[in-house]
């Protein structure tokens, strides 16, 4: 897909989606000085386009029981899911947030990946894994990496520099 023209009002709509996702049409629109009508055709030409993939709520995972993050690196034996059962297994389990397939060139033996998962605070990782990923023998390793979040998600990164470089929207 060809990268699209973005302008300055565009990457602060952007931005202001992404910190403040909750803004009403009127709110946006005053804050970057286009009437609603445009800034909604604005949006449906950015969702159209691909640039808005969707609107999500973010939730406290603590909050909601899961108050331990971690990475696990897992290796499958090697030619295991040239058919894509892992990947369609691992798209079932709730508790993974993130998965990540490696590079082949990085991967010196089987198919590598990377997952995010969040575990309730009593869930041993170890236990976990065994329930949820090397049940069926196509898993050769896994290696667990506890982690504790340093930087919110709530953004993927922020648009400001990009658009700081062109003329600053009116305050």
């Amino acid at each position: 897909m060809p990268k699209s023209k973005l302008d300055r009002i565009d990457l602060e709509l952007l931005n202001l989606l992404q910190t403040q996702g909750n803004m009403t049409i009127k709110d946006l629109s005053a804050k970057v000085g286009l009437s609603a009508g445009p800034l909604h055709r604005r949006l449906k030409i950015l969702e159209k386009n691909d640039i808005i993939k969707g609107y999500r709520a973010l939730f406290n995972l603590a909050r909601i029981g899961y108050d331990q993050l971690a990475f696990l690196e897992v290796t499958l034996k090697s030619g295991e899911n040239s058919d894509g059962k892992f990947d369609e297994q691992i798209t079932k389990v709730n508790n993974i947030i993130e998965a990540y397939r490696i590079e082949k060139s990085l991967a010196l033996s089987g198919s590598r990946y990377l997952l995010k998962v969040a575990l309730r605070h009593e869930e041993d990782a170890t236990d976990w894994v065994a329930k949820n990923i090397s049940q069926n023998g196509t898993v050769a390793t896994v290696q667990v990496l506890p982690v504790e979040q340093v930087i919110d998600d709530s953004g993927f990164f922020s648009l400001r520099e990009f658009y700081n470089r062109r003329v600053p929207l009116k305050k």
